[in-house]
């Protein structure tokens, strides 16, 4: 080829040279922040941030690890079971009143439990939520601890140490 390349070709160099790049050493992030901001420190733009994946919350936190805290994400599971007038969800008490039907495998915020109703499942513990959506909707509510799935703990276990609802 003389002087011009074709598409193949071209692609093919760029792309070794994006691997040559990568083979020489660690990249430098570019980071920027908007004109209102406090400046960044540079050991700070390495880190995972919610600016990262926007509109997005850090839902990592979840209750079945080991390390999580306090509140933290559950999801909900047994979709349209319990006869709760969700056929084919999961229901979420709203706090003000009234019930709301959810979608089975949502990731929701768990800040404590409590004991009430409804039994579902033979289980009366209720674990409150505060978001829902993993966090795209503010809900303050609670859901019956049948649907929430703790790897078959209940909140207040040692293994999950979600504190009693005050």
């Amino acid at each position: 080829m003389t002087g011009r390349m074709n598409g193949w070709a071209r692609s093919l160099a760029l792309g070794a040279g994006v691997f040559a790049a990568l083979l020489a050493g660690p990249i430098s992030p570019v980071v920027a922040a908007p004109a209102t901001a406090a400046a960044v420190p540079a050991h700070a733009a390495m880190a995972p941030t919610a600016a990262v994946v926007p509109n997005l919350p850090a839902t990592s936190n979840r209750c079945v690890n080991a390390t999580h805290t306090v509140p933290c994400w559950a999801l909900t599971f047994h979709a349209g079971q319990g006869n709760q007038g969700c056929p084919n969800g999961v229901p979420l008490f709203i706090r003000t009143g009234g019930k709301a039907c959810i979608g089975g495998n949502d990731l929701v915020l768990i800040t404590c439990w409590f004991t009430g109703t409804p039994v579902v499942g033979n289980d009366n513990i209720q674990d409150h939520v505060t978001a829902e959506d993993a966090g795209n909707r503010g809900t303050d509510g609670h859901i019956p601890d049948f649907y929430i799935d703790l790897n078959n703990h209940n909140p207040g276990d040692p293994a999950i140490h979600i504190g009693h609802c005050a």
